[in-house]
């Protein structure tokens, strides 16, 4: 839970609205908007041991069209977590631009909090 309210933060810096998932059917604020949501996938094990737990997002930028301030000021803010991937599609039922972005928070070490 801590690491959604993490993201959620760093997001927000972006100045656009968002939540976790979706908006309720017909609740969404004017385009842009975004969503996000954790994702399967971010642990590492081997040998009957779990060695991390990294948990990977996925955030999504609803835009009328492209604007790159938006797009930009969007990317600055999911960068303050780490790298990222983007990609572009056009949503047909939204009739608008969705560009997403898939990101894994990083914990710190042990060292890192002591340090």
């Amino acid at each position: 839970m801590r690491e959604r309210e993490t993201v959620y933060a760093a997001l927000k810096t972006s100045g656009i609205q968002g939540t976790y998932v979706a908006y309720p059917v017909g609740k969404a604020p004017p385009l842009p908007w975004f969503t996000y949501r954790e994702e399967d996938g971010g642990e590492f094990f081997a040998d009957d041991a779990n060695y991390s737990d990294l948990p990977r997002f996925v955030a999504h930028l609803y835009q009328e069209s492209v604007d790159a301030e938006v797009e930009d000021r969007f990317a600055a803010a999911v960068a303050t977590i780490g790298p990222y991937r983007k990609t572009q599609a056009w949503s047909a039922t939204e009739n608008c631009l969705i560009t997403i972005f898939q990101f894994t928070l990083a914990k710190p070490t042990k060292e890192e909090n002591n340090g």
